[in-house]
Protein backbone atom coordinates (compact mmCIF):
# COMPACT_ATOMS: atom_id res chain seq x y z
CA UNK A 1 0.00 0.00 0.00
CA UNK A 2 2.55 2.72 0.67
CA UNK A 3 4.62 2.10 -2.37
CA UNK A 4 1.87 1.95 -4.15
CA UNK A 5 1.09 5.32 -3.13
CA UNK A 6 4.61 6.30 -3.19
CA UNK A 7 4.69 5.88 -6.55
CA UNK A 8 1.64 7.36 -7.43
CA UNK A 9 2.67 10.79 -5.72
CA UNK A 10 5.94 10.14 -7.69
CA UNK A 11 4.29 9.82 -10.89
CA UNK A 12 2.26 12.88 -10.28
CA UNK A 13 5.63 14.71 -9.32
CA UNK A 14 7.28 13.86 -12.44
CA UNK A 15 4.81 14.91 -13.98
CA UNK A 16 4.39 18.48 -12.54
CA UNK A 17 7.61 18.94 -12.93
CA UNK A 18 7.54 17.88 -16.92
CA UNK A 19 5.54 20.92 -17.69
CA UNK A 20 7.63 22.72 -16.00
CA UNK A 21 10.68 21.74 -18.70
CA UNK A 22 8.96 21.58 -21.55
CA UNK A 23 9.52 23.99 -24.09
CA UNK A 24 8.57 27.46 -24.61
CA UNK A 25 9.26 27.08 -28.81
CA UNK A 26 7.20 24.68 -30.95
CA UNK A 27 9.19 21.99 -32.37
CA UNK A 28 8.99 20.94 -35.88
CA UNK A 29 7.48 17.75 -36.09
CA UNK A 30 10.48 16.26 -38.70
CA UNK A 31 12.63 17.83 -35.43
CA UNK A 32 11.24 15.72 -32.73
CA UNK A 33 12.57 12.25 -33.08
CA UNK A 34 15.97 13.73 -32.60
CA UNK A 35 15.33 15.96 -30.30
CA UNK A 36 13.94 13.79 -27.93
CA UNK A 37 16.40 11.01 -28.55
CA UNK A 38 19.39 13.92 -28.14
CA UNK A 39 18.09 14.42 -24.69
CA UNK A 40 17.53 10.75 -24.06
CA UNK A 41 21.05 10.31 -24.48
CA UNK A 42 22.59 12.93 -22.31
CA UNK A 43 20.52 10.89 -20.03
CA UNK A 44 22.55 8.26 -20.60
CA UNK A 45 25.74 9.73 -20.67
CA UNK A 46 25.36 11.60 -17.37
CA UNK A 47 23.39 8.88 -15.80
CA UNK A 48 26.68 7.97 -13.53
CA UNK A 49 27.94 10.67 -13.04
CA UNK A 50 25.06 13.39 -11.88
CA UNK A 51 21.56 11.40 -11.22
CA UNK A 52 19.83 14.83 -11.02
CA UNK A 53 21.08 15.89 -14.33
CA UNK A 54 19.98 12.87 -16.21
CA UNK A 55 16.74 12.61 -14.71
CA UNK A 56 16.38 16.64 -15.72
CA UNK A 57 17.10 15.60 -18.51
CA UNK A 58 14.92 12.40 -18.54
CA UNK A 59 11.71 14.82 -17.55
CA UNK A 60 12.61 16.88 -20.74
CA UNK A 61 11.79 14.49 -23.30
CA UNK A 62 8.75 13.08 -21.52
CA UNK A 63 7.22 16.82 -21.23
CA UNK A 64 8.44 17.39 -25.12
CA UNK A 65 6.33 13.87 -25.91
CA UNK A 66 3.21 15.12 -24.18
CA UNK A 67 3.12 19.13 -24.72
CA UNK A 68 4.12 18.81 -28.62
CA UNK A 69 2.42 15.71 -29.51
CA UNK A 70 -0.87 17.15 -28.57
CA UNK A 71 -0.24 19.79 -30.11
CA UNK A 72 1.04 18.21 -33.19
CA UNK A 73 -2.22 16.50 -32.82
CA UNK A 74 -4.55 18.73 -32.21
CA UNK A 75 -3.34 21.43 -35.02
CA UNK A 76 -4.19 18.39 -37.88
CA UNK A 77 -7.90 18.89 -38.72
CA UNK A 78 -9.41 14.79 -39.28
CA UNK A 79 -7.69 14.07 -42.38
CA UNK A 80 -4.99 16.31 -42.69
CA UNK A 81 -2.19 13.69 -41.52
CA UNK A 82 -3.72 11.60 -44.14
CA UNK A 83 -3.74 13.26 -47.25
CA UNK A 84 -0.81 15.91 -46.30
CA UNK A 85 -2.03 18.97 -46.14
CA UNK A 86 -1.70 22.14 -43.71
CA UNK A 87 -3.49 22.30 -40.45
CA UNK A 88 -6.29 25.06 -40.14
CA UNK A 89 -3.60 27.04 -37.88
CA UNK A 90 -0.61 26.98 -40.98
CA UNK A 91 -3.58 28.03 -43.14
CA UNK A 92 -4.92 31.00 -41.31
CA UNK A 93 -1.40 32.16 -40.72
CA UNK A 94 -0.64 32.05 -44.25
CA UNK A 95 -3.72 33.64 -45.61
CA UNK A 96 -2.86 36.59 -43.09
CA UNK A 97 0.74 36.75 -44.15
CA UNK A 98 -0.42 36.86 -47.87
CA UNK A 99 -3.25 39.28 -47.10
CA UNK A 100 -0.49 41.83 -45.23
CA UNK A 101 2.00 41.56 -47.84
CA UNK A 102 0.43 41.09 -51.34
CA UNK A 103 1.93 44.42 -52.61
CA UNK A 104 5.33 43.03 -51.92
CA UNK A 105 7.61 40.65 -52.50
CA UNK A 106 6.40 37.29 -50.67
CA UNK A 107 8.60 34.00 -50.72
CA UNK A 108 8.03 30.93 -50.12
CA UNK A 109 10.73 30.37 -47.80
CA UNK A 110 9.07 32.54 -45.61
CA UNK A 111 5.33 30.91 -45.85
CA UNK A 112 7.04 27.80 -45.08
CA UNK A 113 8.91 29.18 -41.88
CA UNK A 114 5.59 30.38 -40.99
CA UNK A 115 4.11 27.51 -41.25
CA UNK A 116 7.06 25.76 -39.40
CA UNK A 117 7.86 22.97 -42.50
CA UNK A 118 11.48 22.63 -44.49
CA UNK A 119 10.25 24.76 -47.86
CA UNK A 120 10.07 21.17 -49.72
CA UNK A 121 7.62 20.07 -47.49
CA UNK A 122 5.56 23.60 -47.18
CA UNK A 123 5.21 22.98 -50.90
CA UNK A 124 3.50 19.46 -50.82
CA UNK A 125 1.17 20.30 -48.24
CA UNK A 126 0.44 23.62 -49.46
CA UNK A 127 -0.85 22.39 -52.69
CA UNK A 128 -2.65 19.26 -50.65
CA UNK A 129 -5.07 22.25 -49.35
CA UNK A 130 -4.84 25.02 -52.02
CA UNK A 131 -4.53 22.81 -54.95
CA UNK A 132 -2.01 24.52 -56.49
CA UNK A 133 1.21 25.69 -56.06
CA UNK A 134 2.09 28.72 -53.66
CA UNK A 135 3.19 31.12 -56.52
CA UNK A 136 0.26 30.36 -58.84
CA UNK A 137 -2.18 30.75 -55.31
CA UNK A 138 -0.36 34.32 -54.69
CA UNK A 139 -0.49 35.28 -58.45
CA UNK A 140 -4.08 34.45 -58.45
CA UNK A 141 -4.60 36.86 -54.96
CA UNK A 142 -2.92 39.48 -57.18
CA UNK A 143 -5.16 39.24 -60.13
CA UNK A 144 -8.25 39.32 -58.08
CA UNK A 145 -6.78 42.18 -56.60
CA UNK A 146 -6.21 43.88 -59.29
CA UNK A 147 -9.70 43.01 -61.21
CA UNK A 148 -11.24 44.82 -57.52
CA UNK A 149 -9.26 47.64 -57.49
CA UNK A 150 -9.91 48.24 -61.74
CA UNK A 151 -14.08 48.26 -60.39
CA UNK A 152 -13.85 49.69 -57.36
CA UNK A 153 -11.41 52.96 -58.03
CA UNK A 154 -9.86 55.56 -61.17
CA UNK A 155 -6.43 54.43 -60.96
CA UNK A 156 -4.65 53.99 -63.62
CA UNK A 157 -2.89 50.15 -64.40
CA UNK A 158 0.37 51.37 -63.43
CA UNK A 159 -0.32 52.20 -59.86
CA UNK A 160 -2.59 49.11 -59.41
CA UNK A 161 -0.23 47.09 -60.84
CA UNK A 162 2.02 48.29 -58.28
CA UNK A 163 -0.30 47.78 -55.30
CA UNK A 164 -0.97 44.12 -56.01
CA UNK A 165 2.99 43.57 -56.32
CA UNK A 166 3.60 43.65 -60.09
CA UNK A 167 6.66 44.76 -61.39
CA UNK A 168 5.29 47.24 -63.40
CA UNK A 169 2.08 47.72 -65.92
CA UNK A 170 3.56 45.37 -68.40
CA UNK A 171 4.20 42.54 -65.88
CA UNK A 172 0.29 43.17 -64.90
CA UNK A 173 -1.11 42.89 -68.25
CA UNK A 174 1.04 40.06 -69.54
CA UNK A 175 -0.16 37.87 -66.64
CA UNK A 176 -3.63 39.27 -67.19
CA UNK A 177 -4.01 38.06 -70.64
CA UNK A 178 -2.52 34.49 -69.73
CA UNK A 179 -4.93 34.18 -66.87
CA UNK A 180 -8.30 35.99 -68.55
CA UNK A 181 -7.32 35.85 -72.56
CA UNK A 182 -7.86 39.67 -72.52
CA UNK A 183 -6.56 42.63 -71.60
CA UNK A 184 -6.96 44.73 -68.42
CA UNK A 185 -8.09 48.03 -69.90
CA UNK A 186 -10.63 45.89 -72.05
CA UNK A 187 -11.80 43.93 -69.18
CA UNK A 188 -12.29 47.36 -67.44
CA UNK A 189 -14.31 48.68 -70.02
CA UNK A 190 -16.47 45.44 -70.30
CA UNK A 191 -17.02 45.04 -66.61
CA UNK A 192 -17.08 48.93 -65.42
CA UNK A 193 -19.95 50.00 -63.06
CA UNK A 194 -20.54 53.55 -61.52
CA UNK A 195 -18.18 54.98 -62.90
CA UNK A 196 -17.44 57.28 -66.56
CA UNK A 197 -15.12 55.13 -68.88
CA UNK A 198 -14.11 58.79 -70.39
CA UNK A 199 -12.53 59.02 -66.46
CA UNK A 200 -10.55 55.90 -66.54
CA UNK A 201 -9.25 56.13 -70.37
CA UNK A 202 -8.59 59.52 -69.26
CA UNK A 203 -6.34 58.66 -66.78
CA UNK A 204 -4.77 55.22 -67.79
CA UNK A 205 -4.26 55.21 -71.63
CA UNK A 206 -5.54 51.74 -73.25
CA UNK A 207 -2.20 49.14 -72.78
CA UNK A 208 -2.80 46.70 -75.10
Amino acid sequence: MFATSTMTARAAQIGETSRSFAPREDVQASALPKRIADLLRDAQRTAREDRGQAERRIQEAMALVQREGLRLLEAAAPGELDRGGLAPWQMRRIDAHLAANLDGSVRVTDLAAIAKLSVSHFSRAFAASYGMAPRDHILNLRLEQARAMMLDSAEPLGRIAIACGFSDQAHLSNRFRRAFDISPNAWRRQNLRGAAPADINAADPAYA
